[in-house]
């Protein structure tokens, strides 16, 4: 079901760490599968999620076991040599 989405999802485990991306994960952030997995989120979107409102929802969801259905992250991509 996941690879068939065509927004791009990406998992996350409780330590805020990347399990998994789609296809048009990787394809929008124009990385390989391995260059994501296991990394901490903070270190993959390099400081544009510094929205106090997404780390809050994220806190709240690993801290308090709440569900989270979606969340919608703009930031920019730098371009790739």
């Amino acid at each position: 079901i996941l690879r068939n989405l065509t927004e791009p999802v990406l998992v996350l485990d409780e330590s805020l760490c990347a399990v998994i991306g789609n296809p048009a994960f990787y394809e929008t952030m124009g990385i390989l599968p391995e260059e994501l997995e296991g990394k901490a989120v903070q270190d993959l979107i390099d400081g544009n999620l510094g929205q106090p409102e997404v780390w809050r929802l994220l806190d709240a969801m690993v801290k308090h076991n709440r569900p989270v259905d979606r969340v919608e992250i703009e930031c920019s991509i730098p371009d790739k040599p």
